[in-house]
């Protein structure tokens, strides 16, 4: 299953493997370890995975999931890292054909999930991917729906549509004096509410916020 090329002076590269391969939405291969390795070449990204999601029309949308390094330089903020990493993302995929650039990508604060012998679980990548997507897209909407029926987009009782589709729960369930915890709120649940959050606009420079 392994995928290569031979140079003319008949030097093998190994480019991936063929089950992992992304095939675009005009045909091409799109090999995601070439990907991570521009993709991950950077002091501040941590680790990087990079999927294929399944499209409407024809082929997958190339996404990743990026993990920041805040360890780095403990001197920097959150916030700042989570720029600069932002920043780092757009460059690279200046320099990309077009086929080939993230298209969909979110900054994860955990560790990705990997086998026992430290291969990525790319199956749980994609279902991630798929999950947060759905939450960022509802509460970019949510927010506006609130904004304009409200005409302030401070209120937050959109928020609650939010908190409660991360949590599962049913809206009533989700009270102005709700805990997360007894909102049964994990760190990996936590994380997919601040991608959320983000979407919609709101910038977060401690997660920790999200509790308070």
């Amino acid at each position: 299953g392994d995928l290569g090329r031979i140079d003319e002076d008949g030097n093998v590269f190994i480019v991936g493997r063929k089950k992992e391969m992304i095939l675009g939405a005009s045909g091409e291969n799109v090999y995601p370890d070439e990907l991570e390795e521009v993709y991950g070449d950077n002091d501040y990204v941590k680790e990087v995975s990079v999927v294929g999601l399944p499209s409407s029309g024809t082929g997958e949308t190339v996404a990743a999931l990026v993990v920041p390094d805040y360890e780095h330089d403990e001197s920097l903020k959150r916030d700042v890292v989570r720029d600069m990493v932002r920043e780092h993302v757009k460059e690279v995929s200046k320099k990309l054909p077009l086929y080939k650039r993230i298209k969909v990508w979110h900054l994860w604060d955990h560790d990705l999930p990997k086998t026992s012998t430290r291969k990525v679980k790319r199956r749980e990548i994609v279902a991630e991917l798929e999950k947060l997507e759905k939450v960022a897209s509802s509460a970019s909407t949510a927010r506006k729906a609130a904004a304009s029926s409200d005409g302030d987009a401070g209120d937050t009782r959109w928020v609650r549509d939010v908190v409660a589709q991360v949590s599962q729960r049913k809206l009533g369930d989700v009270r102005p004096d709700s805990r997360m915890e007894s909102l049964g709120f994990d760190s990996l649940m936590l994380t997919e509410l601040t991608v959320a959050l983000e979407a919609a606009g709101l910038r977060l420079a401690d997660p920790n916020l999200i509790s308070e």
